[in-house]
């Protein structure tokens, strides 16, 4: 994600982003739905980075009764993708935002979960000094293909329950039956500093299995792909992408 360094100073003045003791954590963390009022969101600086934060690091607390919401232990880019309901690959913040630990939460009026998301969403817009907007970025991808002389991943039938949860993905190995392709995206893109873009032409389910050697990094990774039929190229694509710009 990236972040342009701009000058912010004190924008968190105000008395609804008071901080609060990193260990002990404040509003949000305790019981937000008893100390917020209707129609109150608070903004909490609970650390100077995501080293103070406790195992409650993204812990998301909803309260069916009020609606409450809230959210704990994360940076402010990180909450504004989460509240825009994005990945954090998906959004480019490019406005300066305070570092540190964060947690947000809201109550609404009507005691609905999705007012609350409206709420914090409004917050951090106001509050950060920024506008969250969908457009298209043109830049660098790594576009997943067929290999021009590789093996072609041999469509199959769908499958119940039993046999689709068949599915391994962590270092070493990818395992997954009667998948789309787009399952394999999901799990390459974490890895890679760039966006990856299915340019594959597959649209059916597949049967895939992947393992290498997690020592041996990106080039074990490729091998592995290259032994599937796949390969990913570097290329330029114009792409639909979030951004938080400041506000003018």
């Amino acid at each position: 994600m990236g972040v342009r360094a701009l000058a912010f100073a004190s924008f968190f003045a105000a008395a609804a982003c008071g901080s609060s003791d990193a260990r002990e954590g404040g509003v949000c963390a305790r019981d937000a739905a008893a100390a917020l009022a209707r129609g109150e969101v608070r903004i909490e600086r609970i650390g100077g980075s995501t080293s103070a934060t406790s195992a409650a690091r993204g812990l998301v607390r909803a309260e069916a009764r009020t609606g409450t919401l809230a959210r704990l232990g994360l940076t402010l880019d990180e909450h504004l993708a989460i509240a825009w309901g994005l990945a954090s690959d998906e959004l480019d913040v490019a406005a300066a935002l305070e570092p540190g630990v964060f947690d947000v939460c809201a109550r609404p009026d009507d005691a609905r979960t999705a007012t609350a998301e409206a709420m914090i969403r409004a917050a951090l817009e106001r509050r950060l000094g920024v506008e969250v907007r969908h457009g298209k970025r043109t830049g660098p991808v790594l576009a997943l293909r067929l290999r021009a002389r590789g093996l072609v991943p041999t469509p199959v039938e769908a499958r119940d329950a039993a046999a689709a949860s068949d599915r391994v993905a962590r270092a070493g190995a990818f395992r997954v039956r009667a998948a789309p392709i787009s399952e394999l995206v999901a799990f390459l893109a974490p890895m890679s500093p760039l966006p990856v873009v299915d340019e594959t032409g597959l649209d059916a389910r597949y049967d895939l299995d992947l393992e290498w050697d997690p020592s041996t990094g990106a080039r074990g990774l490729r091998a592995a792909l290259a032994d599937a039929g796949f390969e990913l190229v570097r290329a330029r694509r114009t792409l639909p992408r979030w951004t938080a710009r400041a506000a003018r």
